[in-house]
């Protein structure tokens, strides 16, 4: 368990920036029991993953021949393992995300490409449908597309936490989210990652922060983005000098570690630990908080989980899952969140 954990835990480090502060005041919260429906995923560390109308599709970053693995959704029995992982076309070598419209989307941060295919959870080979290469001076880290030709991007080259990017001017990057736009500072996206999600029906985006406990939720209308909610779940603390933006590690709240989006409502899965806690590398540093909120920005409820859970998906019926770790028998299992 102790190497699993390891490996879980450094991957946290490397998102988070953690915090003793434990100042949030919310007593309307749930206990919530997951359901397990694969009960051993076998993977060294889970990717994103994503749901189509029959299977879950899982990134198995450290896959030594395939990068997709994909399972029942109805049975959780494992169909296939699929995209050979590689430098060649249509391969993927370090797929960073995942996301499902027409046809299941793939980025590869290695090798800056977006790859789409059309995904028959019967057929054991996705056919390629489309290969984009970002042939750009800028280094996107995750992308999501929204059209044809169109995406949502992170860089930590943009000054701003999400972007907009259309393919055919690749330079055009156009700032959609930034809590600290009142900031003259071209390196906030060096500091901040975070997450990027539309909902399964293509209508609504939402970003969150890895590092700070930012989101940002809006709508599509007519191509272009309608703010509906933003803020932090808990004020962070930092401190501003010239135009060097820095977080002070000993004290900032920690982000989020994934999101989901449901109808009208906004999941985000959060690890409120001490940064003894990860330091110590301890169980408690995975999270098993989820904060619900509405399409206001409105804080409804937060659960706390039996398991604790490293991604969240979502799909087109109003259901949440995600990948979960259950230490008492060191394996990821998919489970359902019955929220």
């Amino acid at each position: 368990m102790q190497k699993i954990l390891s490996i879980i835990l450094v991957s946290v480090l490397i998102l988070f920036s953690c915090s003793g502060d434990k100042s949030i005041s919310f007593d309307n919260y749930k206990e919530l029991e997951t359901i397990v429906i694969v009960d051993d995923l076998p993977v060294r560390i889970p990717g994103d993953f994503i749901l189509t109308d029959s299977c879950f599709v899982v990134i198995d970053p450290f896959g030594s021949e395939h990068i997709l693995k994909v399972y029942s959704l109805k049975n959780g029995e494992h169909l296939f393992d699929a995209v050979k992982k590689g430098n060649g076309p249509y391969e993927l070598a370090a797929p960073s995300t995942i996301h499902v419209n027409d046809n299941v989307n793939v980025f590869d941060i290695s090798a800056q490409k977006i790859v789409s295919y059309d995904m028959n959870c019967f057929s054991r080979n996705p056919v390629p449908r489309n290969e984009v290469l970002l042939e750009s001076d800028l280094f996107v880290e995750k992308l999501v597309l929204y059209d044809n030709s169109k995406a949502l991007v992170f860089s930590s080259d943009v000054p701003g936490l999400v972007s907009k990017i259309d393919f055919n001017s690749l330079e055009s990057f156009s700032v959609v989210a930034n809590p600290f736009a009142e900031y003259d500072n071209s390196e906030i996206g060096q500091q901040l990652t975070g997450t990027v999600k539309f909902d399964p029906h293509g209508n609504y985006f939402a970003f969150a922060a890895y590092s700070t406990p930012y989101y940002s939720l809006q709508k599509m209308e007519n191509g272009s983005f309608v703010e509906l909610a933003t803020g932090f779940i808990k004020e962070p603390r930092y401190s501003a000098t010239g135009e060097m933006f820095q977080w002070d590690k000993e004290i900032s709240p920690n982000g989020f570690m994934d999101i989901a989006l449901l109808p009208e409502r906004l999941f985000l899965l959060h690890a409120d630990i001490s940064l003894q806690d990860a330091e110590n590398r301890s169980i408690e540093a995975i999270p098993n908080i989820i904060y619900e909120l509405d399409f206001s920005g409105r804080l409804v409820t937060h659960y706390t989980l039996d398991r604790r859970v490293l991604r969240l998906a979502s799909d087109k019926k109003g259901k949440l899952y995600g990948i979960a770790f259950d230490e008492h028998d060191d394996k990821f299992k998919i489970v359902e969140l019955p929220v």
